[in-house]
């Protein structure tokens, strides 16, 4: 037991040291749009604090209108008390349709930037690669399948866009809104945010554990497609060899055989996925029982949590070592 626990841990440090190192590789690649990037970043505090005010107004609302039938229950703000419920209400409102403007404000600007970096960091990539590729000696083409270098080229680097689109920047903002909101739950009723954050333990190690085999199934993916499409190129561009001798139906057995290869990979990504979402799920309604269960004479918060699945990360991470490892190669020396 203690040497599966040493290997597990001993291959989570090695994934995240060439995490690391390929996160440094791809870094100059944003020198040019670090500005864009800095307010994509600066904005996920005020979109994080317009998320998280919308349920405390709503609460001022419901406690309004419950003192105005004479129910105890949430106290109202000092700045609402003296007011009666209509003014109260109007007041509220206003203050929600703000915040609800300014966030979707927010998030589509913050959106625009994040598509636009991300499409800027793909074409530069992609351009680097040709021009390597162009200057790969002789030796590293003949060995290498033309289809595995479109595959670079294409799926692989456009899957690098999705880091920023749905990657690293959405990791951000959703860790940035859930130290938001954890704050706001212990200002409120510090034992229930305290249950809730401590929910989230068993989240983050599950999905640590789940995460790890789940970019593992990533990496055969991509490389089962660039076989995949090695095969369909070599056959298409070899179309009148094969005709010549007679090899349709070989060689349209070991194409069926390279597509169930990718049908296999691709279902275990979706075992893997389905996994981590049921996984949330239960943790999250485990976490509702133990509010309902053990907070039941407190005044609860309103429990907002967020948990990303990996799947956004561990897709562009394995086309971003394949591209990474491609840059890697020695011009006019190193082959495949």
């Amino acid at each position: 037991m203690e040497g599966s626990c040493r290997a597990w841990w001993t291959g989570s440090d090695t994934m995240a040291i060439g995490d690391r190192r390929r996160l440094l590789r791809l870094l100059p690649y944003l020198a040019r749009d670090r500005r864009r990037l800095l307010l994509t970043l600066l904005l996920l505090i005020p979109v994080a604090f317009a998320a998280a005010v919308q349920p405390l107004l709503v609460g001022q609302a419901i406690a309004v209108l419950r003192r105005s039938s004479g129910v105890a229950g949430e106290s109202v703000l000092p700045w609402l008390a003296g007011l009666d419920t209509a003014a109260a209400l109007r007041i509220l409102v206003l203050l929600l349709l703000a915040a609800v403007l300014t966030r979707l404000g927010l998030q589509g600007i913050q959106s625009y930037n994040v598509q636009a970096i991300g499409q800027r960091l793909t074409a530069r990539i992609r351009d680097d690669l040709f021009h390597h590729a162009l200057a790969l000696s002789l030796r590293f083409h003949d060995r290498t399948p033309v289809g595995k270098l479109l595959t670079r080229l294409t799926s692989d680097v456009d899957a690098l866009a999705e880091v920023f689109g749905s990657g690293a920047v959405g990791v951000l903002a959703d860790l940035v809104t859930l130290v938001v909101i954890a704050g706001t739950m212990l200002l409120i009723e510090w034992r229930l945010g305290l249950l809730l954050l401590a929910s989230q333990l068993p989240v983050v190690l599950g999905i640590l554990w789940l995460q790890r085999r789940y970019r593992r199934a990533n990496y055969r993916v991509r490389e089962e497609l660039s076989q995949l499409n090695a095969d369909l190129q070599e056959n298409l561009q070899g179309l009148e060899v094969v005709q010549m001798f007679r090899r349709e139906a070989i060689n349209s057995q070991r194409f069926a055989q390279t597509t169930a290869a990718y049908k296999r990979a691709v279902n275990g990504t979706i075992l893997f996925d389905s996994a981590i979402s049921a996984f949330i799920e239960w943790v999250a309604l485990t976490a509702v029982a133990l509010v309902l269960g053990l907070g039941a004479g407190w005044s609860p918060p309103v429990p907002w949590v967020w948990a990303r699945s990996p799947r956004s990360s561990s897709i562009p991470s394995a086309s971003s070592t394949r591209c990474v490892s491609w840059l890697s190669a020695s011009p006019r020396s190193r082959a495949g």
